[in-house]
């Protein structure tokens, strides 16, 4: 059985088990109810949702946001070819000059290919509508992921653990 403790010098506690022998608690401790998340703030033996304790937790979400745009994309295109897109800075600025360039050119009606190397080192032979397709889908992920950032900041009492893939699945 959990049990929650605090003492006033060393904060609050919870044992799992067997409950400890009253002897062997720091003189002043008192049993509180356990602690509903890291957003609650023990006021006169009541935990109390604090505000002001999710700065914390709003700065994790946004480094895990900017953790999972660094993740490599799976593109499959409609053409049959799927590989992955290098996601980090550098990459993804290069798929979005080279998407730009690709509607650029099909304007005007240049269908020379792109040469582009894959998060693999292996690269891709792409015509204009691919690289396009590789853009347009590599934009639509880091659109997903900061979706998923604004619902989880939205939520009323955010969550202990910010990485757990179930808060960052948003449907396209």
């Amino acid at each position: 059985m959990e049990r929650g403790y605090y003492h006033p010098d060393v904060g609050y506690w919870q044992t799992v088990g067997k409950e400890p022998e009253p002897e062997s608690l720091p003189e002043g401790t008192t049993n509180v109810p356990l602690r509903p998340s890291e957003h609650h703030k023990l006021i006169d033996g009541a935990w109390i949702y604090d505000d002001s304790l999710i700065e914390v937790t709003i700065d994790q979400i946004n480094a895990e946001r900017e953790r999972r745009k660094d993740l490599p994309k799976i593109v499959s295109l409609s053409t049959g070819k799927a590989f992955p897109v290098d996601m980090k800075d550098g990459g993804r600025h290069n798929v979005s000059d080279l998407a730009l360039c690709a509607v650029v050119k099909k304007s005007i009606a240049d269908e020379t290919t792109f040469k582009f190397t894959d998060a693999d080192n292996v690269d891709q032979t792409l015509s204009n509508d691919e690289m396009i397709e590789v853009g347009l889908q590599c934009a639509a992920q880091i659109m997903q992921i900061h979706e998923a950032a604004r619902l989880i900041k939205a939520m009323d009492e955010l969550p202990d653990d910010v990485s757990n893939d179930t808060y960052w699945l948003v449907a396209p």
